[in-house]
């Protein structure tokens, strides 16, 4: 019996996980800017942000780069380096 009413169907949107320093965050959006992932995990601009690869290599990453953040890609904050 159709009571005219609409159906609410859940939309089956897909989440991305991706890392920075340790901590997961969520995206409706596979691929994001380096800027918008430093806004989110709260790293200043100026000090940029790595890509850390399956492999363990890291990869510099300007604010404006790309990032696929498919697969639970890991970032992290450059290394400071300290004169003394």
């Amino acid at each position: 019996m159709a009571t005219g009413a609409p159906q609410i169907v859940p939309s089956e949107r897909q989440v991305y996980e991706y890392i920075v320093d340790g901590k997961t965050y969520p995206s409706e959006k596979p691929v994001l800017k380096a800027s918008e992932i430093m806004s989110v995990a709260g790293i200043d601009r100026s000090q940029g942000l790595v890509e850390v690869e399956e492999d363990g290599t890291e990869k510099s990453l300007k604010p404006d780069d790309d990032c696929n953040v498919e697969g639970g890609k890991r970032f992290k904050k450059p290394p400071r380096f300290k004169r003394g």
